[in-house]
């Protein structure tokens, strides 16, 4: 009989299996492990780790912890973060006006905030409709202790397709309205919560305007609330982006949520936001907040870093660039090695269609696994993801410092 309860037990059941199975692997290490296993499928941003370590070095070099600092804070987070954090979040998002940073929840990390609205909006066993492919932890941010279940749209791929170049165009991927409400309709309960993921991951393309309106539009028919995840809002190395921001301002359905994990490279300081103005909404989450909260020092750190006008916009200027340049590096990669790959325009990551790669009788775990073991790059397998189709991969080119990627590059051209 085990220690643990059945729901600890489940935890670990909706984890994605390639992270399981990647228990063993090792991994690169310039001295000890040099042929290791590159690991390409964590999105993290380390391009920009020189000037966020230079910065909030800066930042504490300068700050003073007063007396007030080391007592309980509002649960919903100190005023002055929050101020910044609106401020950003105005920047990165376009919104038409400053957001009020009384419509804001500062948790810790995106993933506790998700969490938080979700306890907040739905009751267990309760349905969320999302389009695949997926963010891979979904199941696990809503599952685990939500309670949620996730209902995927199920939209088949024509011939035309599946031969063709279509999964590599972004308008592919556009949700149809009529996908939704095929979904919709499936099962005696309905929904309750549209999600999205704008700029969209795995994909990394950026919905049109026109798009995410008729999805607002639709889902507000229904009386649904609709939740955008806007985490890669400040990496955008296209063109295209357009927020939900503005619209979570007035509309009390629709919620946005964001973290500093992906456009600052944040991923440790483990702080996220909520933009509501549902107050029936926010009052919960604030008291649920109380188990996620983030430490004054961070929050602090966070209030005078975002604070700098001119240090964030000459560090958004410079990741654009970095993250681009990447970006780029992967895409002529691919080319000299005859991958086909989405276009994108935001993330951190490109999505490759690695289906001529598959041998006869391969299924996408065994190209997974001879990725790893033959080329040493432990990429996002789109399987994970709910993608319908096998042999895709998402493979985060900022996941790894420079001389690594150069390893990357050099690994994806050897691709046989």
């Amino acid at each position: 009989m085990s220690s643990a309860s059945s729901r600890g037990s489940n935890a670990l059941a909706l984890l994605p299996n390639y992270l399981v199975d990647a228990g063993g692997i090792e991994f690169y290490d310039e001295r000890a492990a040099p042929e290791g296993c590159l690991q390409v499928s964590i999105a993290e941003n380390h391009c920009v780790a020189p000037m966020m370590v230079e910065k909030v070095n800066d930042v504490q070099r300068n700050s003073v912890f007063t007396p007030d600092m080391i007592y309980y804070q509002n649960t919903y987070g100190m005023a002055g973060c929050r101020e910044s954090m609106a401020g950003f979040m105005s920047t990165i998002m376009g919104t038409p006006s400053q957001i009020d940073p009384e419509q804001l929840v500062i948790g810790a990390g995106c993933n506790a905030v998700l969490e938080n609205l979700f306890v907040a909006l739905c009751e267990p066993g309760d349905e969320v409709l999302l389009p695949s492919p997926y963010y891979a932890t979904f199941s696990f941010d809503l599952g685990c202790r939500a309670g949620v279940k996730l209902r995927e749209t199920e939209r088949e791929w024509s011939e035309v397709e599946l031969e063709g170049v279509a999964l590599t165009r972004a308008e592919t991927y556009y949700p149809q309205i009529e996908d939704l409400e095929l979904a919709y309709q499936r099962g005696e309960k309905k929904p309750k919560v549209l999600l999205l993921t704008n700029p969209h991951n795995p994909l990394g393309i950026c919905m049109p305007k026109s798009v995410l309106d008729g999805l607002v539009e639709w889902a507000m028919g229904k009386g649904m609330h609709v939740v955008s995840d806007e985490i890669y809002a400040g990496s955008i190395h296209g063109q295209g982006f357009y927020s939900l921001a503005g619209e979570a301002s007035k509309n009390q359905n629709v919620h946005v949520v964001y973290a500093l994990s992906k456009d600052l490279g944040a991923s440790g300081l483990r702080v996220g936001a909520l933009l509501s103005s549902n107050e029936e909404v926010l009052a919960p989450v604030r008291k649920l907040n109380d188990l996620c909260q983030v430490s004054s020092t961070t929050q602090q750190l966070v209030e005078k870093m975002l604070g700098d006008k001119e240090w964030v916009a000459g560090f958004l200027k410079e990741n654009m660039r970095l993250v681009r340049r990447r970006y780029k590096r992967v895409l002529e990669a691919c080319n000299e090695a005859g991958i086909k790959y989405l276009e994108c325009d935001g993330g951190l990551y490109v999505w490759l269609d690695l289906r001529p790669w598959m041998r006869e009788g391969e299924t996408e775990k065994d190209l997974g696994s001879r990725l790893i073991k033959e080329h040493g790059l432990l990429m996002t397998p789109g399987e994970s993801m709910d993608m319908r189709c096998d042999g895709f991969f998402r493979l985060v080119f900022t996941a790894v410092g420079d001389a690594e990627f150069e390893l990357v590059l050099e690994r994806l051209r050897g691709l046989e």
